[in-house]
């Protein structure tokens, strides 16, 4: 593996991070194209990175399917993709002859936001939402957003912030010729906002991570043809409305409600907040419930026959993702069934639904079956669910080791994409085959996406020892993605990236990810760790973390990498550890727990102290509950659970830390505060370890694309700053690693201080830098300027160590001696012809900076012989003030003053620190490479 500079990594990063990815797709109606053939187009959208921009540029692609009744014989897109980065929601009407956007532009400083109607060729109608004040900003998220024709195609259903009423303070004074109303501006005034003094300043709760400034939704309706908005009432108050859908009569609204009281939990990555599906009666204005109220339920879908709704409906509590069940509700009958159970252990071809939603157009035709995609282990699947039978098979390929996403089905014809982590997203296409049909499915290719040669993969299964098994839950495995470089002549080792996930109940799929795939591209293997915990492995391997966090997974993901350095051709000097989230939690854990193992580490918001985060996250339920303990809204932390959370902590092992750290903050991050992330900084920091700190704007994900290119590119040449030299020859030393520790060790500014003989005296070697400072470490690449630097002393090399590594020289004892001996002539030919004036400049710097005066410089043999003074065993050290700040010169009991040994003074302590942690030298005094 050759050196790799940040260039390199950005480079591969921007290749790679062209490869776009499907986000949705719909089916318009179909045609006739002759006797027997129609045909039909079907429109897609897609994504991806613009480093440039800086954003995710969205754009549509089209694409004309020829069929003859239910066999497809071609696909042809149509035309050049379009762009369309201000269409925040998008909605076809049940003829799909109409189309309704919700669009958002930045006119004349002001972001406004538009609902358009599409009809043919042309807009037949433009409504300004903003204009009309009706309500705030429209809801585009999935958690709640929707944008719903109503089967006669004149009403449009959305969710929007509810208004908040307008404040003002309470000094806020009136124009005298204003403080008299006319009869006329009274009848202004009904039409007005109420305005309140006082409250301009009141907290209003959000929805937490990722829904900051969503507070309270509303339901709103659009009549196309008077352009009217109205906000439907008979919502009860403490209820929060979203995923909403007309109900079979077009009378009503069917939609998802969350309590918010006392106060709201964070959405974002938790399906098991309390939720209900209700049923709004607009005639009356009644609200009533259609499923149970102490559940969590999600994702309504109607079927195409306007007789049943299916949803997804877990537990109101326990662990933040868990294993659903399929319900199915009669609305003629009013009967709820459950379709699908919840899993305990996986079976024979289905492990259970870990879906976040079902696909908008999930029914098949006949309105008896489901289509959804979902986890299923380490890969994702496309599964059919019969809701007569509560029966399902899958219709993914059993050829494929892709995993695959339903996109779309209207009419039985189903539009899904494809990846793996070594290649890009696909589209494919297929016919629904018939219940009972013994036939495999046949998917066509949209757009074929070629596989990297360049990298390899494969799913590893580990079964952990029996003392590793859960009490409650033993018998359980777990699975973990490999991928390495292909290798060229199978000898090479690779230097291996441990990549935990977050969560901790998410999931690795076998599906393309950008950042796997640049590692593996510049040299790097990668084993991405789905340990017991995980969810599409079954309910019991979810339930099995709980009160075990810290424990059990940390032992699982130590495991696998025993295991795949037994069997897999990776280099065991050279590990390092990549995370986010939970996923940074195993990973500053693993550093404390194994500091001999692990060579550099890089983190993305990582839970660094329980404790400190109660009062800080926008989920301090998932604490108690991760630990065992049960959470109600009431819950104050007792000592047991303080002390539970406190030695689960990666902040407990700091002490233990050697390895070079890379933390990655969000400012706005609501679920880990960032600012408790600092208190572990300070803490390495105080101990000598080398660690630095990235802050960006922002949020916990730190999804946005500058921030996401900028910290993997600094993650990755950080961990290529750490990691050992690959030699060749393979002939690798094992690095030094037991580092001591000093509570005392110099300052930057000290390190600056140190005189340039002192300077010179440790870098003697060709090519070294005679000045400290410049061997200080540098910075990677810049950074953007809203981001913010933390770094320590020791956090990197300079110049002088990569030209003298690359250039392949070799150092001898030998050539030690004879370099020391020319030094020593030549200090003792010039010593007397010495310029006075660099001397006096330097007294004078001295003396300004109140620097005590150094004594006589000695030079040649005679600081040859005070150097080898501070090597003789057996001197004992005297005592005397000791200026650390240069270079430690100490009196002697006669009262003459000598250079004071590197192991008395603190400066040198901290130095010989880094350089040996960082060099692997073994004489830095002596300025000796390793």
């Amino acid at each position: 593996m050759l050196p790799i500079s940040p260039e390199d990594i950005s480079a591969v990063y921007k290749d790679l991070s062209q490869y776009p990815s499907v986000s949705k797709a719909y089916i318009g109606p179909g045609a006739s194209a002759g006797p027997g053939h129609k045909y039909c187009t079907i429109s897609t959208e897609w994504w991806q990175r613009d480093l440039e921009q800086k954003k995710r540029v969205k754009y549509s692609r089209q694409y004309t399917v020829f069929c003859d009744g239910r066999t497809i014989f071609n696909t042809v897109p149509v035309g050049n993709c379009v762009e369309n980065d201000s269409e925040l929601l998008s909605r076809e009407s049940p003829n799909g002859k109409t189309k309704a956007v919700v669009r958002g532009i930045h006119l004349r400083g002001e972001q406004k936001e538009f609902l358009e109607i599409w009809k043919g060729n042309r807009k037949v109608n433009n409504v300004d939402l903003t204009a009309l004040n009706k309500h705030g900003p429209v809801y585009t998220d999935d958690q709640f957003g929707c944008l719903e024709w109503s089967q006669s195609g004149t009403r449009i259903l959305y969710v929007a912030e509810k208004k908040n009423p307008k404040s003002e303070s309470f000094f806020k004074t009136v124009s005298p010729e204003l403080s008299h109303s006319t009869e006329e501006d009274d009848k202004k005034s009904t039409t007005l906002d109420h305005v309140t003094k006082g409250d301009q300043f009141v907290f209003r709760e959000d929805w937490g991570e990722g829904f900051t400034n969503r507070s309270v939704p509303v339901l709103c309706i659009l009549d196309i043809e008077s352009s009217n908005i109205s906000v439907l009432e008979g919502v009860p108050d403490h209820i929060s409305p979203g995923q909403a859908l007309w109900a079979p009569d077009d009378d009503g609204v069917l939609f998802v409600g969350w309590p918010h009281e006392p106060f709201r939990l964070g959405l974002k990555f938790c399906n098991n907040r309390r939720s209900a599906l209700y049923h709004l009666k607009m005639s009356c204005g009644s609200c009533e419930l259609v499923s149970l109220d102490t559940e969590a339920v999600c994702s309504p879908r109607m079927s195409p026959d306007r007789r049943r709704i299916v949803y997804l409906e877990g537990k109101a509590s326990g662990p933040h993702w868990q294993c659903v069940k399929l319900r199915l509700y009669d609305w003629h009958v009013k009967t709820t069934s459950t379709v699908l159970d919840v899993v305990r252990r996986p079976t024979a071809g289905f492990a259970g639904i870990y879906s976040a939603s079902l696909p908008l157009n999930c029914w098949s035709m006949d309105s008896k079956r489901v289509v959804f995609s979902t986890p299923q282990r380490s890969r994702q699947v496309i599964l059919v669910a019969d809701t007569d039978l509560s029966a399902v098979g899958s219709i993914t390929p059993e050829s494929s080791n892709h995993s695959w996403t339903l996109q779309t089905i209207q009419k039985d014809l189903l539009v899904a994409s494809c990846s793996s982590p070594n290649c890009p997203p696909s589209l494919k296409i297929a016919f629904l085959p018939p219940i009972g049909s013994v036939a495999e499915i046949v998917w066509l290719n949209m757009e074929e996406a070629e596989p990297m040669g360049d990298i390899q993969w494969k799913t590893l299964a580990f079964t952990p020892p029996v003392e590793m098994d859960s009490p409650n839950y033993p018998g359980l495995d777990f699975e973990g993605l490999l991928l390495l470089p292909q290798k060229p002549d199978g000898k090479e080792l690779f230097p291996l990236i441990i990549y935990p996930h977050g969560g901790p109940h998410s999931v690795f799929q076998a599906t393309w990810e950008l950042a796997p795939a640049v590692f593996c591209r510049l040299g790097f293997g990668v084993l991405m760790v789905n340990y017991r915990g995980s969810k599409g492995f079954g309910q019991d391997s979810i339930d099995s973390l709980m009160a075990r966090v810290g424990e059990q997974d940390v032992k699982d993901v130590q495991f696998s990498v025993d295991q795949v350095l037994k069997t897999e051709p990776v280099d065991p000097n050279r590990l390092a550890l990549f995370g986010g989230s939970h996923g940074g939690y195993l990973c500053c854990l693993l550093i404390g727990l194994y500091p001999q193992v692990y060579k550099a580490c890089a983190v993305k918001n990582p839970v660094l102290n329980f404790v400190s985060l109660i009062g800080s996250t926008d989920i301090p339920d998932w604490r108690y509950i991760e630990f065992g303990f049960d959470y109600t809204f009431e819950k104050i932390p007792s000592k047991e659970t303080l002390t539970a959370m406190i030695s689960s902590s990666p902040v407990v092992y700091a002490p233990q830390v050697t390895t070079p750290i890379l933390l990655l903050l969000g400012e706005k991050d609501r679920r880990i505060s960032p600012h408790h992330g600092m208190e572990y900084y300070r803490a390495l920091r105080a101990r000598g370890v080398p660690i630095r700190v990235l802050w960006y704007p922002d949020n916990h994900s730190l999804s946005s694309v500058e921030a996401e290119a900028d910290s993997f590119v600094n993650s990755t040449a950080w961990i290529v700053r750490h990691l050992p030299t690959w030699e060749k020859n393979q002939e690798r030393k094992q690095p030094e690693r037991s580092y001591p520790h000093t509570e005392a060790w110099s300052t930057p500014e000290e390190v600056r201080r140190r005189s340039e003989a002192e300077n010179r005296r440790a870098y003697t070697f060709k090519g070294a830098d005679p000045e400290w400072r410049h061997a200080l470490p540098e910075e990677v690449k810049p950074i953007p300027e809203s981001s913010q630097v933390c770094e320590t002393p020791g956090g990197g090399v300079g110049d002088w160590w990569r030209e003298w590594r690359d250039s392949g020289a070799v150092w001898t004892e030998e050539e030690d001696e004879r370099r020391t001996e020319e030094r020593l002539r030549s200090e003792e030919e010039e010593d007397g012809e010495s310029s006075t004036e660099a001397e006096e400049a330097e007294e004078h710097r001295r003396t300004f900076e109140g620097i005590p005066a150094r004594p006589r410089r000695k030079t040649g043999r005679e600081a040859e012989a005070d150097r080898s003074y501070d090597e003789t065993p057996g001197e004992k050290a005297t005592t005397g003030p000791v200026d650390n700040a240069e270079g430690g010169y100490r009196k002697k009991q006669g009262g003459s003053v000598e250079r004071a040994s590197p192991s008395h003074t603190n400066t040198e302590v901290w130095l010989d620190q880094v350089r040996s942690k960082f060099t692997g030298w073994a004489g830095i005094r002596r300025g000796k490479p390793p």
